[in-house]
């Protein structure tokens, strides 16, 4: 049993710890716009969850091979058994806030990424803006994941998107333009946050 027990204390406290860092980085990822933190916190919310399991199994197994008395006394092993619930909980509760900060986040900087719009439509109107993203300057680089803008053109419109999170394959963002029928063609399920501003999928 005490071996049980010192393992189960080893489990439970490398559980904690990697929700506990992964719940930072995904709340982090949220305010400052990195993907690849928030990419990272993903990857130890899986490792969280698998010790979590980890430590339950354990516990269970602790509390079946002891006495009725002694497991109904065993507080680890019976904390032990509601680590996964928790770190689901947890987890979930880190992606809500990050959710809130980015949202935030939007907020805070949004008369700056009006600015960095109109300096990128004006420095695509001049032909050297990349269509497939280009550097923003150093004193922008915050307002969009990965620092980089798209300028989208359908011809008759133009618009400007800005990273919430960049993904390899997909992503999210906020697109800048006065055309709904541009909103509707570059984002997923758009959404109107305020004049010439949308949010969706990308």
């Amino acid at each position: 049993m005490r071996g049980y027990s010192q393992t189960l204390r080893i489990l439970m406290d490398l559980s904690a710890f990697a929700l506990v860092a992964s719940a930072i980085a995904v709340v982090l990822s949220g305010w400052f716009l990195a993907s690849e933190i928030g990419f990272l916190g993903l990857f130890g919310a899986v490792g969280a969850f698998v010790l979590s399991v980890g430590v339950a199994v354990l516990a269970l197994v602790s509390l079946l091979s002891a006495r009725l008395r002694s497991a109904v006394g065993n507080r680890p092993a019976l904390i032990g058994l509601s680590m996964p619930v928790v770190t689901v909980a947890v987890l979930l509760a880190a992606l809500a806030l990050g959710g809130s900060l980015s949202a935030l986040n939007f907020k805070v900087y949004q008369d700056d990424r009006e600015a960095a719009a109109r300096w990128a439509l004006s420095e695509h109107e001049s032909g050297s803006f990349s269509p497939y993203g280009e550097p923003l300057p150093a004193e922008w680089e915050r307002l969009s994941d990965s620092g980089e803008v798209i300028v989208v053109d359908s011809g008759s419109s133009r618009g400007v998107i800005f990273f919430e999170v960049r993904g390899i394959l997909e992503g999210t963002g906020w697109l800048y333009t006065d055309d709904p029928d541009l909103a509707a063609r570059e984002l997923g399920d758009p959404v109107q946050l305020d004049t010439n501003w949308w949010t969706g999928d990308l």
